[in-house]
């Protein structure tokens, strides 16, 4: 059995982007270099060229903090379902961490999501406790309702679970 996931989600009227935030934008094809380079020390290597454009294919998106024309820090989009839009796969590499560059790529795709839908969702392992306090410190909070990974937070009336309801949701 693996390690316990936690759930969190935030509203628009909830999200607090930080007032420093750093320049970050979609990862595209013209990239190429730059997601070729590895993202965590000691990683042989990024995405091939061909293996971006299947990410693209099943749905996923990509922004980051670029200088120098390289990847400091990147966050990822993952549209589970129609209702259901998540933060997924935020990494900074080792030399550029704790100068808020997490905070500012997660802000940009929550802040994303928020344009389309009423609540963006955020997934990490509760050992992680830099990924969740990073979610927290832009208005991210514990959401109770996520039973076997199944999120809840969705637009789309859900039936509860176990009688909860996501408490996002069910304000807006």
């Amino acid at each position: 059995m693996g390690e316990e996931n936690v759930h969190l989600c935030v509203a628009k009227s909830k999200l607090i982007c930080p007032s420093n935030v750093h320049y970050v934008r979609w990862i595209t094809e013209d990239d190429v270099e730059a997601f070729a380079e590895p993202l965590q020390k000691g990683a042989d290597h990024g995405w091939t060229l061909s293996e971006f454009r299947e990410l693209l294919d099943m749905g996923y998106s990509y922004c980051a903090v670029f200088l120098n024309r390289r990847i400091c820090s990147i966050a990822g989009l993952w549209k589970r379902e129609a209702d259901v839009w998540e933060v997924i796969a935020v990494g900074t590499k080792e030399d550029y961490q704790r100068q808020g560059m997490a905070k500012s790529v997660v802000c940009f795709v929550a802040d994303y999501i928020l344009q389309y839908i009423g609540a963006a969702s955020y997934t990490s392992r509760r050992s992680n406790t830099a990924s969740i306090s990073t979610a927290q410190s832009i208005g991210f909070k514990y959401c109770t309702n996520i039973v076997n990974n199944d999120k809840w937070c969705a637009n789309n009336p859900r039936l509860m679970v176990n009688n909860v309801e996501c408490h996002l949701i069910k304000n807006l």
